[in-house]
């Protein structure tokens, strides 16, 4: 029966991205989370046509992952570029991307906040060894006003009522106290930002941390400020790092995306976030969790580095489904569909 319904997902993904017309003919909002390994690359095409690229995995993936996609799709041009923090599994694509921005393209970071409270300066442009470095690479790359994004910066309209929201950036959350506790680094100052459309409401944050192994705790602002959610894009491919119990509680998904690389040396998702998002079914109205890949599903890490008990046991096929390939939402004002899934949009 698992392995049925992995075939039928399959072939929804290629129908979700290989009609365009369906999603404006019902005025959808879509959302494509691409299979960019171990990085994180989202496509957000709102109801008017308006397109917002989250993120761009690294170079190799956008040239073989994305690019083709959205040659298929007939997306020739990207209004809106975010990238949620420097790491190059998130920002490296946007390398290969600058024939898809103009002068009109917006390019939304963090921006240079040194100096202020949790905020880091921006990545040197030159290696020791004198060579380019990622973060240069993306500067360079893309066309279009760079906006650093602070509590002023505006919505985007992505059209019928769809919006875009910036919650928060460089270890901050509009709206909220500053932070104590934990260490900051660069996973903290991610940008994280709130779509919404009618009832249907989704979160995405990058690798924004949630106080796990001693870092800064900015998921717990996050979640006072966003409430109840629909659909939750997993920080930090599920790492134990985010993902805090608390968050989870409060932002209340119904479903969860993992965006992960087979076999990464990280054990991403680990065992005990999945072990939080399963607890959800019962206390909460958690219904699936959707991941790009099988990953490598930590168990418990010993002192050698070795796993032991990684992979999927049996009762995880009873939530997760592991796409293998990219994951498509089409969202509506009272409903939304993610692979063949159709969920309705609770009202908040």
């Amino acid at each position: 029966m698992a392995y049925i319904r992995r075939h039928i997902i399959a072939v929804l993904i290629c129908c979700c991205y290989l009609q365009p017309a369906l999603a404006q003919q019902h005025n959808y909002m879509r959302i494509i989370h691409f299979n960019v390994g171990q990085g994180d690359a989202t496509l957000v095409i709102g109801p008017n046509g308006a397109t917002v690229m989250i993120d761009a995995g690294l170079a190799s993936q956008a040239t073989n992952k994305i690019l083709p996609v959205l040659d298929i799709m007939g997306i020739t041009h990207l209004d809106a570029i975010i990238a949620t923090h420097f790491h190059s599994d998130h920002i490296a694509g946007f390398s290969r991307m600058g024939d898809l921005t103009d002068a009109d393209t917006m390019i939304f970071d963090r921006g240079d906040c040194s100096g202020e409270s949790g905020c880091f300066s921006v990545p040197a442009l030159i290696t020791a060894n004198g060579n380019l470095t990622t973060y240069a690479k993306y500067q360079q790359a893309l066309q279009g006003t760079f906006l650093r994004v602070t509590k002023d910066t505006a919505d985007i309209d992505l059209g019928e009522g769809a919006v875009l929201s910036f919650i928060g950036a460089g270890g901050a959350v509009w709206g909220r106290g500053a932070i104590a506790g934990g260490s900051a680094d660069e996973n903290a100052q991610s940008v994280t930002m709130l779509i919404t459309y009618g009832d249907f409401k989704y979160l995405i944050g990058g690798d924004l941390t949630g106080g796990g192994n001693g870092m800064l705790n900015v998921e717990s602002n996050v979640a006072a400020v966003v409430g109840d959610i629909d659909v939750l894009q997993s920080n930090h491919h599920g790492s134990p790092t985010s993902n805090s119990q608390h968050f989870l509680e409060t932002v209340s998904p119904e479903i969860a995306i993992v965006s992960v690389g087979d076999g990464n040396s990280h054990h991403l998702p680990k065992r005990s976030v999945l072990n939080r998002f399963n607890a959800l079914r019962s206390s909460h109205d958690f219904k699936y969790l959707f991941m790009t890949n099988e990953g490598n599903i930590g168990g418990i890490e010993l002192a050698d580095g070795t796993v032991e008990g990684a992979g999927i046991i049996e009762s995880d096929h009873e939530f997760i489904t592991i796409a293998t390939e990219h994951i498509s939402l089409f969202a509506a004002p009272d409903h939304y569909i993610i692979n063949g899934v159709i969920m309705p949009a609770a009202e908040q």
